[in-house]
C-alpha cells in the first residue's frame, strides 16, 4: 500500500480531528521530500528547527508553484484550530474556505474527480454538487487535491518513493 492509499484509508476511517491531524502530517512529509530534493544537503535542515510555515516558506523560495503558497498556509490554519480547540469540527466555512484557498487547476481535479466518484453506481447517494457534500467529505477530495499537487512537484525518483514504488 503506497502513501496515497494510506491517506485515503486514514480520511476515511478518521473523525474530523483525525482526518485534518493525519492528513496534515501525509502533506507535511510530501512538502518536507520536496525541499529536500531542491538542496544539496538535506541533513543540514535539521539544524534550522524549521516548522510547518518555514518549510512552507522555504519550499516555496525553491520554487514550488506559488499558488500552493495559500493553500498549504490554509491548512495549517485549519491543522493549528484543531490542535488547539476542543472541540473543532469541519465546518461548511471551512471547507469552502479550503477549497477558495486552491489553485484553479486543483479545484478542475476536484470537480473532475468528484464527478467520476457520483458516477459509480454505488455512489449514487453523493449530491450532484460538490459544494453540497458535507463539509467532512468536501475536505478529503481536497486533501487529495493537495497530496497529487505536492506529488506532482517532486523530481520523479522522490515520486516513485513517496508513492511506494
Amino acid at each position: 500500500m503506497d502513501d496515497a492509499d494510506l491517506l485515503i484509508e486514514e480520511l476515511n476511517r478518521e473523525d474530523d480531528l483525525g482526518a485534518v491531524v493525519r492528513s496534515h502530517i501525509r502533506l507535511e512529509q510530501l512538502l518536507i521530500k520536496f525541499v529536500e530534493s531542491r538542496i544539496q544537503k538535506p541533513s543540514s535542515l535539521k539544524r534550522l528547527s524549521l516548522d510547518y510555515d518555514g518549510y512552507v516558506a522555504l519550499a516555496l523560495a525553491l520554487g514550488l508553484k506559488a499558488d500552493l503558497g495559500p493553500l498549504l498556509n490554509a491548512l495549517g490554519s485549519l491543522r493549528n484550530k484543531f490542535a488547539h480547540t476542543l472541540l473543532a469540527a469541519l465546518d461548511s466555512q471551512a471547507a469552502k474556505d479550503l477549497y477558495s484557498a486552491l489553485p484553479s487547476e486543483d479545484k478542475v481535479m476536484v470537480r473532475h474527480t468528484y464527478a467520476a466518484f457520483r458516477a459509480r453506481p454505488a455512489n449514487s447517494w453523493a449530491p450532484e454538487k460538490f459544494s453540497d457534500l458535507a463539509p467532512s467529505d468536501r475536505f478529503k477530495f481536497i486533501a487529495m487535491a493537495v497530496w497529487v499537487s505536492l506529488e506532482r512537484e517532486l523530481p520523479q525518483q522522490s515520486q516513485e518513493k513517496a508513492s511506494g514504488a
